[in-house]
């Protein structure tokens, strides 16, 4: 991760500043990995309901 920032904050405010945002998009692309691995298999497991209704009875 590349960042053009003013030395007038300083380093440790810069690096702060940095950690901070790398560590919002690691949570960002975590949670969506998780909860769509979850949804996906909680959908395989136990079909919505909706789907269960459109199956033909026999």
């Amino acid at each position: 991760m590349n960042m053009d920032l003013s030395l007038a904050d300083g380093h440790l405010c810069n690096m702060g500043r940095m950690i901070e945002e790398m560590e919002s998009k690691l949570r960002n692309s975590l949670d969506q990995v998780y909860f769509g691995k979850t949804k996906e298999m909680v959908c395989t497991l136990r079909p919505p309901s909706e789907v269960i209704l459109k199956l033909p009875d026999f």
